[in-house]
């Protein structure tokens, strides 16, 4: 006879379907908590992103404000800064002049930028929670008028690049370098950027660009091609800045009111090595100097429709200012050159030149602080695009000033240093030495610069 025998199951029997569970509750909640780690994560970066962007728009915002644009164009330039150039194209932009709250509201000297960016919690939308989160962030920019410490400033944002080395050698800049181009590349971290075609500062060759910091509108080829001036400064390359305003663009123009002497002089033209000219200020058809010795007496020195050109020769120009316009230019009343302005413009059949200094040459601006002038060396009309070309070498002292030359290539190489400020519209340096622009304790334009209060 078959016994039937009912044995009671054992204890593991019944904890396995516990573990189980368990398991699967654990496993529930640790995915939960990765979806919340790693949306939480992407939050915060999609928020640091809108941050900067907030921050580019009232700085833009506020630049549109010193070049007395209207609050739509500002709007523009905003949103230009955070869809084009932050690459944050779902994002939304107001901007506000003047604040419309904290310590700077109703102060049309400020602006404030709310940049609005989507953000989906993917993970945790997956688990069937979460969703798209729009993640605010509010900056607020103004602006005031300060002494710039820019040794170079590069102003045209559509030439690229704006400031370009090629070459073995150094240029050295002892303050900053800014420079409006809007060309492509990568920023300070190797980010893309992008913008024109080419780039808005590049290092070619084994040369450098070595400054106190340097600031692009648009990109660079090679970070590793610009160096701080002190090597143990940090963050001393910025892409993707605001457009930064011409510092002398309220500069005057010359006239006799304002120290111009009218006296026709006609052509100054030395080649004698023997030659020992004196010469006075006034109105010059051109000066052209490549032999003798020639002292230029202090004052300002009008060059209507022909070039400063001085290739040899013992030159001394101490106190000096030369302004290059064209030929229709009127001395008493400064027209039509006083109608230049922020835009370039075609000059029709005037006739214009520029300036060729390719041998050593005692030269200093205007030295009279009563003068609009003052630290002013070289001055070439604001719709002369004539190109400035500084050649040779150049002990300290030798050369000091402001050279404003607003749409002018300015071609720069050799070697020493030059206490100048450059204030031009693109820059080219080539050699295989080292140059160094000092400008610091020198008369220089003062500008309008943009900063963030919040």
């Amino acid at each position: 006879m078959h016994r039937l025998e009912v044995r009671p199951r054992a204890a593991s029997d019944n904890r396995s379907g516990t573990v189980l569970v368990i398991t699967a509750v654990g496993l529930l909640s640790i995915v939960g908590m990765m979806g919340i780690a790693l949306d939480t994560g992407l939050m915060l970066g999609r928020y640091r992103q809108a941050y900067n962007a907030a921050d580019a728009a009232a700085l833009a915002a506020a630049q549109a404000l010193i070049q007395n644009e209207s609050v739509g164009e500002a709007n523009s330039a905003g949103e230009r800064f955070v869809t084009g150039y932050n690459n944050l194209n779902g994002a939304t932009v107001s901007i506000r002049i003047p604040p419309s709250s904290g310590p700077y509201a109703g102060d049309t000297n400020f602006a404030e930028a709310i940049v609005s960016n989507p953000s989906e919690t993917r993970l945790m939308q997956a688990l069937g929670a979460g969703g798209t989160n729009q993640l605010k962030a509010r900056a607020v920019a103004g602006h005031e008028e300060t002494k710039a410490k820019a040794g170079v400033i590069a102003l045209n944002p559509a030439v690229t690049p704006g400031i370009g080395s090629t070459g073995q050698g150094m240029l050295s800049v002892n303050g900053i370098v800014i420079t409006n181009s809007l060309g492509g590349g990568v920023d300070q971290n190797g980010a893309v950027v992008d913008g024109l075609n080419g780039n808005g500062a590049s290092v070619t060759g084994q040369g450098v660009i070595r400054a106190g910091k340097v600031k692009v509108a648009g990109g660079v080829n090679s970070p590793a091609g610009f160096i701080p001036w002190d090597a143990a400064t940090t963050n001393h390359l910025e892409c993707r800045n605001p457009i930064y305003s011409d510092p002398l663009r309220r500069l005057r123009t010359p006239n006799v009111t304002n120290g111009v002497n009218p006296t026709s002089r006609g052509l100054l033209k030395v080649a004698s090595s023997g030659a020992n000219v004196t010469a006075q200020p006034g109105i010059y058809s051109s000066i052209e100097i490549s032999s003798g010795t020639v002292t230029l007496n202090p004052g300002i020195y009008v060059i209507r429709g022909g070039q400063l050109r001085i290739t040899g020769g013992n030159v001394t120009a101490r106190g000096c200012m030369f302004y290059l316009t064209a030929l229709d230019y009127d001395p008493y009343t400064g027209l039509p050159d006083v109608n230049d302005g922020e835009t370039q413009a075609a000059l029709g059949n005037s006739t214009v030149n520029g300036v060729t200094i390719t041998s050593i040459a005692t030269m200093s601006g205007i030295t009279d602080p009563t003068s609009p002038f003052c630290g002013m060396l070289i001055y070439m009309r604001r719709n002369n695009s004539s190109q400035v070309e500084i050649t040779g070498n150049c002990n300290e002292d030798q050369m000091t000033g402001t050279v404003y030359a607003k749409w002018s290539q300015l071609k720069l190489s050799g070697q020493g240093v030059m206490n100048v400020q450059f204030c031009v519209g693109n820059v080219r340096w080539s050699g295989n030495s080292s140059m160094t622009i000092d400008c610091n304790g020198r008369n220089i334009g003062r500008a309008r610069v943009t900063f963030l209060v919040e």
